[in-house]
Protein backbone atom coordinates (compact mmCIF):
# COMPACT_ATOMS: atom_id res chain seq x y z
CA UNK A 1 0.00 0.00 0.00
CA UNK A 2 1.49 3.43 -1.07
CA UNK A 3 2.04 5.85 1.79
CA UNK A 4 -1.00 8.26 0.98
CA UNK A 5 -3.44 5.75 1.20
CA UNK A 6 -1.69 4.71 4.70
CA UNK A 7 -2.44 7.99 5.70
CA UNK A 8 -6.03 7.95 4.73
CA UNK A 9 -6.94 4.66 6.20
CA UNK A 10 -5.10 6.29 9.63
CA UNK A 11 -7.18 9.14 9.49
CA UNK A 12 -10.17 7.37 9.24
CA UNK A 13 -9.33 5.41 12.17
CA UNK A 14 -8.58 8.09 14.64
CA UNK A 15 -11.35 9.68 13.42
CA UNK A 16 -13.73 7.04 14.11
CA UNK A 17 -12.41 6.50 17.39
CA UNK A 18 -13.00 10.02 18.14
CA UNK A 19 -16.42 9.48 17.23
CA UNK A 20 -16.84 6.43 19.52
CA UNK A 21 -15.55 8.27 22.61
CA UNK A 22 -18.58 9.67 22.75
CA UNK A 23 -20.14 7.23 24.44
CA UNK A 24 -17.97 7.57 27.44
CA UNK A 25 -18.90 10.79 27.84
CA UNK A 26 -21.48 10.24 30.71
CA UNK A 27 -19.19 7.65 32.31
CA UNK A 28 -17.86 8.29 35.57
CA UNK A 29 -14.37 8.29 37.11
CA UNK A 30 -13.25 7.73 33.67
CA UNK A 31 -9.58 7.15 33.50
CA UNK A 32 -7.32 10.28 32.84
CA UNK A 33 -5.84 7.89 30.14
CA UNK A 34 -8.78 7.75 27.90
CA UNK A 35 -9.17 11.79 28.25
CA UNK A 36 -6.23 12.20 27.10
CA UNK A 37 -6.68 9.92 23.95
CA UNK A 38 -9.66 12.18 23.53
CA UNK A 39 -7.58 15.83 24.12
CA UNK A 40 -4.62 14.11 21.56
CA UNK A 41 -6.27 12.38 19.17
CA UNK A 42 -6.91 15.27 17.11
CA UNK A 43 -3.29 16.76 17.26
CA UNK A 44 -2.74 13.35 15.72
CA UNK A 45 -5.34 13.84 12.86
CA UNK A 46 -3.64 17.70 12.29
CA UNK A 47 -0.20 16.12 11.71
CA UNK A 48 -1.61 13.36 9.21
CA UNK A 49 -3.58 15.71 7.09
CA UNK A 50 -0.87 17.99 6.80
CA UNK A 51 1.55 14.66 6.05
CA UNK A 52 -1.20 13.99 3.44
CA UNK A 53 -1.26 17.33 1.62
CA UNK A 54 2.51 17.02 0.94
CA UNK A 55 2.76 13.87 -0.33
CA UNK A 56 0.08 14.76 -3.02
CA UNK A 57 2.21 17.63 -3.58
CA UNK A 58 5.63 16.06 -3.95
CA UNK A 59 7.31 13.19 -5.32
CA UNK A 60 9.19 10.97 -3.28
CA UNK A 61 11.83 8.77 -3.63
CA UNK A 62 11.49 4.47 -3.52
CA UNK A 63 13.51 5.24 -0.27
CA UNK A 64 11.38 7.92 0.67
CA UNK A 65 8.46 6.31 0.47
CA UNK A 66 9.57 3.42 2.29
CA UNK A 67 10.86 5.33 5.21
CA UNK A 68 7.37 7.29 4.99
CA UNK A 69 5.40 4.35 4.64
CA UNK A 70 6.96 2.35 7.81
CA UNK A 71 6.05 5.20 10.10
CA UNK A 72 2.59 5.49 8.96
CA UNK A 73 2.37 1.67 9.09
CA UNK A 74 2.86 1.90 12.70
CA UNK A 75 0.58 4.42 13.59
CA UNK A 76 -1.61 2.40 11.56
CA UNK A 77 -1.41 -0.94 13.54
CA UNK A 78 -1.63 1.39 17.12
CA UNK A 79 -4.60 2.83 15.84
CA UNK A 80 -6.51 0.09 14.73
CA UNK A 81 -5.80 -1.56 18.28
CA UNK A 82 -7.01 1.35 19.91
CA UNK A 83 -10.40 1.12 17.49
CA UNK A 84 -10.99 -2.30 18.55
CA UNK A 85 -10.56 -1.41 22.28
CA UNK A 86 -13.33 1.41 21.63
CA UNK A 87 -15.49 -0.38 19.55
CA UNK A 88 -15.27 -3.28 21.84
CA UNK A 89 -16.21 -0.76 25.27
CA UNK A 90 -18.85 0.75 23.41
CA UNK A 91 -20.79 -2.49 22.29
CA UNK A 92 -20.56 -3.71 25.89
CA UNK A 93 -22.02 0.15 26.98
CA UNK A 94 -24.79 -0.44 24.67
CA UNK A 95 -25.54 -4.20 25.47
CA UNK A 96 -26.10 -2.66 29.18
CA UNK A 97 -27.48 0.28 29.58
CA UNK A 98 -27.09 0.70 33.61
CA UNK A 99 -23.44 0.83 32.71
CA UNK A 100 -22.70 4.48 33.95
CA UNK A 101 -19.19 4.21 36.22
CA UNK A 102 -15.78 2.93 35.14
CA UNK A 103 -16.66 0.60 38.21
CA UNK A 104 -18.79 -1.27 35.80
CA UNK A 105 -16.64 -0.76 32.42
CA UNK A 106 -13.04 -1.36 34.25
CA UNK A 107 -13.84 -5.37 34.29
CA UNK A 108 -14.92 -5.14 30.48
CA UNK A 109 -11.65 -3.35 29.37
CA UNK A 110 -9.41 -5.78 31.71
CA UNK A 111 -11.39 -8.47 29.17
CA UNK A 112 -11.10 -6.44 26.05
CA UNK A 113 -7.04 -6.32 26.87
CA UNK A 114 -6.48 -9.73 27.43
CA UNK A 115 -8.91 -11.41 24.72
CA UNK A 116 -6.84 -9.15 22.02
CA UNK A 117 -3.07 -9.16 23.86
CA UNK A 118 -3.77 -5.68 23.91
CA UNK A 119 -2.14 -2.38 25.39
CA UNK A 120 -3.49 0.35 27.14
CA UNK A 121 -4.85 3.18 25.69
CA UNK A 122 -2.35 5.39 27.06
CA UNK A 123 0.15 3.32 25.46
CA UNK A 124 -1.05 3.16 22.18
CA UNK A 125 -1.32 6.60 22.18
CA UNK A 126 1.72 7.59 22.85
CA UNK A 127 3.21 5.37 20.24
CA UNK A 128 0.60 7.26 17.77
CA UNK A 129 2.05 10.36 18.91
CA UNK A 130 5.63 9.45 18.78
CA UNK A 131 5.19 8.34 15.12
CA UNK A 132 3.57 11.89 14.87
CA UNK A 133 6.79 13.38 16.06
CA UNK A 134 9.07 11.38 13.56
CA UNK A 135 6.72 12.69 10.56
CA UNK A 136 6.38 16.22 12.10
CA UNK A 137 10.18 16.44 11.98
CA UNK A 138 10.58 14.45 8.73
CA UNK A 139 13.61 16.46 6.85
CA UNK A 140 11.85 15.83 3.05
CA UNK A 141 8.40 17.24 4.50
CA UNK A 142 9.46 20.23 6.91
CA UNK A 143 6.10 19.68 8.16
CA UNK A 144 6.85 21.14 12.00
CA UNK A 145 6.37 24.42 13.20
CA UNK A 146 7.87 25.14 16.85
CA UNK A 147 4.11 24.91 18.00
CA UNK A 148 3.88 21.50 16.65
CA UNK A 149 7.13 20.27 17.95
CA UNK A 150 6.20 22.02 21.30
CA UNK A 151 2.44 20.20 21.39
CA UNK A 152 3.75 16.97 20.80
CA UNK A 153 6.10 16.99 23.26
CA UNK A 154 3.72 18.35 25.98
CA UNK A 155 1.38 15.49 24.83
CA UNK A 156 3.92 12.87 24.91
CA UNK A 157 4.99 14.59 28.43
CA UNK A 158 1.50 14.65 29.61
CA UNK A 159 1.11 10.57 28.83
CA UNK A 160 4.35 9.58 30.14
CA UNK A 161 3.16 10.72 34.18
CA UNK A 162 -0.75 9.49 33.85
CA UNK A 163 -1.72 7.10 35.82
CA UNK A 164 -2.47 3.68 34.26
CA UNK A 165 -6.11 2.77 33.17
CA UNK A 166 -5.25 -0.49 34.24
CA UNK A 167 -2.77 -1.76 37.34
CA UNK A 168 0.59 -3.38 35.91
CA UNK A 169 -0.62 -6.47 38.03
CA UNK A 170 -3.85 -6.77 36.64
CA UNK A 171 -2.78 -6.64 32.91
CA UNK A 172 0.15 -9.32 33.28
CA UNK A 173 -1.99 -11.29 35.50
CA UNK A 174 -3.14 -14.35 34.06
CA UNK A 175 -5.80 -17.41 34.44
CA UNK A 176 -4.68 -20.11 36.62
CA UNK A 177 -4.86 -23.26 34.92
CA UNK A 178 -7.51 -26.18 35.88
CA UNK A 179 -6.51 -29.45 34.66
CA UNK A 180 -8.35 -33.07 35.73
CA UNK A 181 -6.74 -36.35 34.88
CA UNK A 182 -8.72 -39.73 35.12
CA UNK A 183 -6.00 -42.59 36.08
CA UNK A 184 -6.64 -45.74 38.28
CA UNK A 185 -6.59 -46.68 41.56
CA UNK A 186 -2.80 -47.63 42.91
CA UNK A 187 -1.53 -45.74 39.74
CA UNK A 188 0.99 -42.97 38.69
CA UNK A 189 0.36 -39.40 37.91
CA UNK A 190 2.66 -36.45 36.73
CA UNK A 191 0.66 -33.86 34.93
CA UNK A 192 2.19 -30.64 34.20
CA UNK A 193 0.61 -27.70 33.26
CA UNK A 194 3.41 -24.40 32.89
CA UNK A 195 2.45 -21.25 32.52
CA UNK A 196 5.37 -18.94 31.53
CA UNK A 197 8.49 -18.14 33.72
CA UNK A 198 10.75 -21.13 35.63
CA UNK A 199 8.57 -24.46 36.64
CA UNK A 200 9.29 -27.26 38.61
CA UNK A 201 7.36 -30.60 38.06
CA UNK A 202 6.82 -32.89 40.65
CA UNK A 203 5.13 -36.53 40.39
CA UNK A 204 2.46 -38.03 41.84
CA UNK A 205 2.95 -41.82 42.63
CA UNK A 206 0.49 -44.17 44.54
CA UNK A 207 -2.57 -42.62 43.49
CA UNK A 208 -5.53 -43.94 45.75
CA UNK A 209 -8.37 -42.06 44.10
CA UNK A 210 -10.01 -42.23 40.83
CA UNK A 211 -9.61 -38.76 39.55
CA UNK A 212 -6.80 -36.07 39.93
CA UNK A 213 -7.98 -32.33 40.36
CA UNK A 214 -4.79 -30.06 39.69
CA UNK A 215 -5.11 -26.37 40.07
CA UNK A 216 -7.38 -24.33 41.41
CA UNK A 217 -10.79 -22.52 39.70
CA UNK A 218 -10.11 -18.96 39.29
Amino acid sequence: MDPLSIVASVVGLLQAISTTYATFNTIRNLPKAFEHVRTYLPLAQRILKDVRAQLKQRNLTKAEQQSITRIIRECEIKATELKQIFDALEKKCKQDKDARSWDKLRGWYHEILRGIKGHRVESLMNDILEAMKKLALYQRFRLATQEDVAEIKKALEDISHVEPSLDDAAVESKTLIQATQIVNIGGMVQQNNPSGGMNTFNPVYNVSVDTVNLGKAP
